[in-house]
């Protein structure tokens, strides 16, 4: 693998494979903002070792759209480094952040709508890649100031990154400079604070299920994580009225559980949902529908 640095802001990866797909067979290429920077930076994995070596020999130093190239190897051990330097976010971060969104949580019941004077710090980033990595939204976005932490959210089958700042302005500023740019052809859509379901949506949604007394919640936690998740949906639901049953289910494919809450009236279900839906729970934001009975009833938890 090599890395290049000094990169153009106009290139993209199709540039950069005609000009290194001469020194051997391209295996991926990466596309990062430099934080130091106003330009871009790349990594691009090849297939064998010599490959690499080839191209850092004859590129280093080269002028690409006016730019000089610095074109350097990543060794495997520097490679693993990197990825753990990445991937690492330490306990008082995350204790930071939960501090932060406490005011939202579940364990607050006076507060049920995020606005965008919620977290002002904060930003939604819609319409990303499919493929892409907490750690490449990470590098894109720490040019405008330190992040606390990296969250993901999924609604309608979209990928949703959140990403906490420690300032408000590096928010402002990642909004202003970040929004509509064209990631592997697809323009990113940004918005400071948290955007709840769409009015049409829930608008859909109520039409199709209109008299359940069932909730599902999703993107509540992970299944290694429902120790006393039970417990607390039932307290925080108890505040909308009487549930009957509370059952957790967790696909063999699933990545997050589905919570299944069934009240006795059905005008219960109906305040739960307007009032838990777009909440935060343990750093994720909680997608609540409505459910229907006779599938509950028979075990159907596929919906």
């Amino acid at each position: 693998m090599i890395s290049i640095s000094n990169l153009n802001k106009n290139i993209n990866k199709s540039d950069l494979s005609q000009i290194f797909s001469k020194f051997g067979n391209i295996i991926s290429i990466e596309i990062f903002l430099n934080k130091e920077k106003d330009n871009l930076k790349s990594k691009i994995k090849f297939s064998e070792t010599f490959e690499a070596k080839k191209a850092v020999e004859k590129m280093n130093g080269k002028h690409l759209m006016k730019n000089i190239l610095k074109v350097k190897l990543i060794e495997e051990k520097e490679k693993e480094k990197e990825k753990e330097k990445e991937k690492e976010i330490s306990n008082s971060q995350f204790k930071e952040i939960s501090n932060q969104i406490e005011k939202i949580s579940f364990k607050n019941k006076n507060e049920s709508n995020l606005s965008e004077n919620s977290l002002k710090n904060l930003i939604e980033i819609r319409n990303l890649p499919n493929q892409i990595t907490t750690e490449e939204v990470k590098t894109l976005f720490n040019v405008f100031g330190d992040i606390i932490s990296c969250l993901w959210n999924e609604m309608n089958n979209e990928k949703i990154a959140v990403i906490v700042f420690k300032s408000p302005i590096s928010a402002i500023h990642a909004k202003e400079q970040m929004n509509g740019l064209s990631i592997d052809g697809k323009n990113l859509s940004i918005q400071l604070g948290i955007k709840k379901n769409e009015e049409q949506n829930q608008k859909k949604l109520s039409e199709k299920i209109i008299d359940s007394r069932c909730l599902v919640l999703r993107n509540m936690c992970e299944p290694s994580e429902i120790e006393n998740l039970e417990e607390e949906v039932r307290e925080e639901c108890n505040n909308f009225g009487e549930i009957e049953r509370c059952h957790i289910y967790i696909a063999e494919e699933a990545v997050l559980v589905k919570v299944f809450v069934l009240f006795k009236q059905v005008s219960s279900a109906k305040l739960a949902q307007r009032g838990i839906n777009g909440r935060f729970f343990a750093g994720r934001v909680v997608v609540a529908d409505f459910y229907e009975e006779i599938k509950f009833f028979n075990q159907d938890y596929s919906g």
